[in-house]
């Protein structure tokens, strides 16, 4: 009981803090020490490509990798594809990243479209050149406010690489690494 009437103490003084603050209230912080890779393509008939997997560092059990798949044909064919990668199909470093899964062999958390029975995504990063920012970037939109601060490392990438059995055709990459990175919302 002690707890209860404890916790609804504290929310009081919170809710009564937020109804008498004059100055911006701070509605959301999401800190971020994540990684990125992403991989477009477009052939001459019109067909684009796009690889994207992201890697949430810092999350129970070990990093997260998901990976997102995107095709869309010139007959207006279109698939998307979403889910958690097996632990070793992604890899990162500083100026490279690899990824190599059959789709067909993990279970997807979205699929719009169909699948071919060649599930296979293969792509290869390798850096060529890197830009690193650090500080404070701000957005402001109306009494919303959002900041972004933290280490961004992005580094251009040449990408090789095969989706559903096709080669990627002239695609363009890069890496990016969000290091301590937090994400602030504040509105007035």
């Amino acid at each position: 009981m002690h707890k209860i009437v404890g916790h609804v103490v504290v929310l009081g003084a919170v809710v009564a803090q937020l109804s008498m603050a004059q100055a911006a209230t701070e509605v959301a912080h999401f800190p971020a020490n994540n990684r990125f890779a992403s991989a477009n393509s477009t052939a001459p008939d019109g067909s684009t490509t796009s690889v994207f997997v992201s890697r949430e560092i810092g999350q129970p059990g070990g990093p997260v990798d998901t990976v997102s798949v995107i095709t869309s044909g010139p007959d207006g064919s279109f698939t998307l594809a979403i889910g958690v990668l097996p632990q070793g199909a992604f890899q990162f470093s500083a100026q490279s990243a690899s990824l190599d899964v059959d789709l067909n062999e993990i279970t997807l958390s979205t699929l719009i479209g169909e699948l071919p029975e060649n599930g296979v995504v293969s792509v290869d990063w390798d850096g060529t050149d890197t830009t690193r920012t650090a500080g404070n970037n701000v957005l402001d939109s109306g009494n919303v406010r959002v900041v972004f601060s933290g280490v961004r490392t992005t580094v251009v990438a040449d990408v090789t690489g095969t989706v559903f059995g096709v080669p990627l055709v002239d695609p363009v990459g890069d890496l990016l690494a969000l290091s301590q990175q937090v994400t602030i919302i504040t509105q007035d």
